[in-house]
C-alpha cells in the first residue's frame, strides 16, 4: 500500500515466458509441461505515481521454485484367464514409472489377493461357471504413502495407463487323478 494513496502500476521486467503480471500485480503462469524442475527468476517493476513531484520504482526481484510433475506408472495388460475351482491362480503384475518412483499394487473389487508383485485368487468350489472382473491399479509411492496425481486444478485423477482390468472365469472343480 502507498503511504500518499497514490496508484500503483506493474510491469514485467523479465521471468519465464507466458508469465504476466496484471494490472492489481497479479502474476500468472500455466507452468508448461516441459518446464524444467529448478528456480525460476522473476522481476517485477512496480511505480508509484503521485499527484506531484517524480513517480518512484522498486523493482522486486524474487525465485519460484518449480517442482516436477508426478508422472503416473504405467502397469502391463493382464489377459483375461481361465482358473479352476480350488485351484491357486498366480499372475505376476508389472508396471515401470518414468519417475522411477516405487510402485504399489492396489485392487478392486477385491476377488484376489496382492502379495507384493503378484495377483492371487483360489476360487471356491462354488464359483464355478461365474466371472469375476478385477481392477489392478499401479500406484507410486514416497515415504511408504501413495503420491496424488493432480490435474492443473488440483483435482486427484487416476491415468487409465495406470488401471489394468481383466476378467476371470472359473471352470468347474477338476477331480484328483487316480
Amino acid at each position: 500500500t502507498d503511504p500518499d494513496k497514490d496508484p500503483f502500476t506493474f510491469e514485467l521486467v523479465s521471468g519465464p515466458a507466458g508469465l504476466t503480471v496484471s494490472s492489481t500485480g497479479t502474476l500468472t503462469w500455466a507452468v508448461p509441461k516441459n518446464q524444467p524442475a529448478g528456480d525460476v527468476t522473476v522481476k517485477v517493476k512496480i511505480k508509484d505515481q503521485p499527484k506531484e513531484g517524480l513517480p518512484e520504482e522498486l523493482v522486486l526481484e524474487f525465485k519460484n521454485k518449480v517442482n516436477k510433475p508426478n508422472l503416473p506408472p504405467v502397469i502391463g495388460q493382464i489377459a483375461n484367464q481361465t482358473a479352476q475351482a480350488n485351484v491357486k491362480l498366480t499372475l505376476p503384475l508389472v508396471a515401470t514409472d518414468p519417475d522411477r518412483d516405487p510402485i504399489i499394487f492396489e485392487r478392486s473389487p477385491n476377488v484376489g489377493a496382492i502379495d507384493g508383485t503378484n495377483y492371487t485368487f483360489t476360487p471356491a468350489p462354488a464359483d464355478s461357471g461365474k466371472q469375476f472382473q478385477e481392477f489392478i491399479t499401479a500406484v507410486d509411492v514416497k515415504n511408504g504413502n501413495p503420491i496424488p496425481h493432480l490435474d492443473k486444478d488440483g483435482n486427484p485423477i487416476i491415468d487409465p495407463l495406470s488401471i489394468a482390468s481383466f476378467i476371470i472365469s472359473v471352470g468347474d472343480v477338476v477331480p484328483p487323478t487316480l
